[in-house]
Order: C-alpha cells, then sequence, then structure tokens
C-alpha cells in the first residue's frame, strides 16, 4: 500500500509499510537506552540516512517540535532534587 503522491518520480520518497515502521521503532525502542541526546542520534540514523523516509530539515522539524512540547513528569526521576 502506498500513499498516492502527484510529484515528480524525482522528488518522492519510499514510504515504510506499517510492518517496517513497526519493525523500526521496535528496534529503536529496544536499543535506545544511552540518553535522550544519543537517541536522537540513533533515530536520525534510522530514519534519515538509512530508510530516507523523512528528510534532515524535515528531521530537524520534529525535534525541534517534540522539544517545544510539554513532556511527562514523573516524580522522583530527577533524582529526589525539588
Amino acid at each position: 500500500m502506498s500513499i498516492p503522491d502527484d510529484r515528480p518520480q524525482a522528488d518522492r520518497r519510499d514510504w515504510g509499510t506499517p510492518p517496517e515502521v513497526f519493525h523500526a521503532f521496535l528496534k529503536l525502542g529496544l536499543t535506545s537506552f544511552a540518553g535522550p541526546i544519543a537517541d536522537l542520534g540513533y533515530f536520525r540514523d534510522e530514519l534519515v540516512v538509512r530508510r530516507k523516509w523523512i528528510d534532515a530539515a524535515g528531521y530537524a522539524d520534529l525535534v525541534a517540535l517534540c522539544q517545544f512540547l510539554a513532556s511527562c513528569y514523573v516524580p522522583g526521576s530527577d533524582g529526589g532534587i525539588e
């Protein structure tokens, strides 16, 4: 199943199938435990460089958006500093 696209063939990217996307993020989720800065590098390598599902500018925009959005805070996750 592919996404309909009217752009010229040279501008198109191959989008992953649902199983490919699931497998890629499962792999990233199981191996990303080095901290957020290292994880961003792993995600970039997998999504931008290896699979080419998104370009570098789009990836940078998504990272900026995620940094802007509020995140969960788990009490006690800061080592007891209040």
